[in-house]
């Protein structure tokens, strides 16, 4: 990988060790030592960052905004032409602006430049999802407008916009402002990739990216495809809390469990077929061939039928209160597996269901049981993308990321006993591997 003059800085730490907390505090010394420091602050969430809203709501402040008031952040609103120009009149006042994820990934070639000329130092709470199978082009469509003069295809697979500038009613407005910042490509012969285009991480002086197990995710993968080079935070310099102090409270608290009918139902799949992997059992493409998905007319299968009678089984031997336990699964058979005791949300409480992806969100935290029935891998797609510009994704990491960020949305994150019962034998050995690595 080759150095760019200013490495991205990666504060790679555990959730609970401080680390959006120790850099609320870098950001107040560093504009008490310049009063010329400028912050752009990225988060997937809008109680991290708040929302600007449109010219009529009012703003609704975030966790940076109560922590920092000194700091006045601006949060971008949409007046009727999207927040993304609001976000340019922003970096022109050269204030500091707080925004999501989606708002970033949506920068075009003036913002980055606006951002370089302010110098303005970019933080990233989270790594960004970079590179994506893009589905709102097909390819005869593709073909139709390369054919007609408005697309070229580089030899890279790049797609470059040809034809004449369009106005947003045109349906391939889209289309032509993605092409501009090249963050399109053209993969086999019919799928289209989006990538975030990487001159700003490049260029800009000051990057934090703030994760956990960082080189298991995509944005890393991305990073060392295109150059970007990085460096990690020593974590005494943030103040961070140690992660071995951590991972002892979670050895301590966490019951990963035990179900005899779990292990002889994995059994019974391994042994119907000389083909079958329990490695691969409770994926997405499993729950394909085996569960019944939502809004289907078909009867429940009898793999859905199992995984349903194994929570309400956990539940029931647990003895585990109403509005103590939370589950998952994929969002296509939510419905089909909800069952007694964790089917309604709770008089007062809160849907019991988590989305498997879901990060940073506090609301599970008095939540003693929890129920992962999922086995998480990235889209080959992407994977294959990234193999055949050499560099390999590293699938049991982000798989290991995503699971602990999901676990830690219960009473874990508090050090307060939680029980756990992951259905995927590769998850657990992930989860085990990572608790018990000496």
């Amino acid at each position: 990988m080759q150095g760019n003059e200013y490495p991205v800085k990666i504060i790679d730490a555990i959730m609970g060790s401080g680390k959006t907390t120790g850099m609320f505090s870098h950001m107040r010394e560093e504009t008490q030592n310049d009063s010329t420091a400028r912050f752009l602050y990225v988060s997937l969430f809008l109680s991290e960052v708040g929302d600007g809203g449109s010219g009529k709501e009012k703003p609704i402040k975030g966790r940076i905004h109560e922590e920092l008031p000194e700091l006045n952040f601006c949060m971008p609103k949409n007046l009727g032409q999207g927040k993304k120009e609001n976000i340019k009149d922003l970096i022109r006042k050269g204030v500091n602006i707080s925004t999501t994820h989606e708002s970033f990934k949506a920068f075009d070639k003036e913002c980055v430049q606006l951002m370089l000329d302010g110098k303005y130092t970019l933080i990233i709470d989270e790594a960004l999802d970079c590179i994506s199978q893009y589905e709102d082009l097909d390819i005869d469509s593709l073909e139709l407008l390369v054919a007609g003069g408005w697309l070229q295809v580089e030899d890279d697979g790049k797609l470059l916009w040809c034809g004449n500038e369009i106005t947003n009613k045109n349906p391939y407005y889209n289309i032509m402002r993605l092409c501009q910042t090249e963050s399109l490509y053209k993969y086999k012969d019919n799928i289209l990739v989006w990538e975030y285009p990487p001159l700003l991480l490049k260029e800009l002086e000051d990057v934090y990216v703030m994760s956990y197990l960082f080189e298991g995710s995509i944005m890393c993968s991305w990073m060392k495809k295109n150059d970007i080079s990085y460096k990690y935070v020593p974590h005494n310099v943030m103040g961070l809390r140690p992660e071995e102090e951590i991972k002892n409270v979670i050895r301590e608290n966490l019951c990963i469990l035990k179900s005899t009918a779990l292990g002889v139902f994995t059994e019974s799949y391994r042994k119907k077929g000389a083909n079958r992997s329990i490695e691969t059992m409770f994926s997405v493409g499993w729950y394909d061939r085996n569960c019944t998905k939502d809004g289907s007319k078909d009867e429940d299968s009898e793999a859905t039928q199992t995984i349903r009678r194994i929570m309400e089984s956990t539940i029931n031997r647990t003895k585990a209160k109403s509005g103590s336990v939370f589950w998952t699964t994929y969002k296509s058979y939510k419905g089909r597996l909800a069952g007694k005791g964790y089917k309604q949300t709770p008089r007062g409480g809160i849907d019991p269901y988590v989305p498997w992806n879901k990060k940073a969100v506090n609301e599970y935290r008095d939540h003693t049981l929890a129920l992962y029935t999922v086995n998480v891998y990235k889209r080959p797609v992407e994977i294959n993308y990234l193999k055949e510009r050499g560099v390999i994704f590293n699938s049991d990491l982000y798989a290991l990321s995503e699971m602990l960020q999901w676990v830690f949305r219960g009473s874990i994150r508090q050090g307060v006993p939680m029980q756990l019962l992951v259905f995927s034998s590769r998850m657990q050995t992930l989860l085990e591997e990572w608790l018990y690595a000496e």
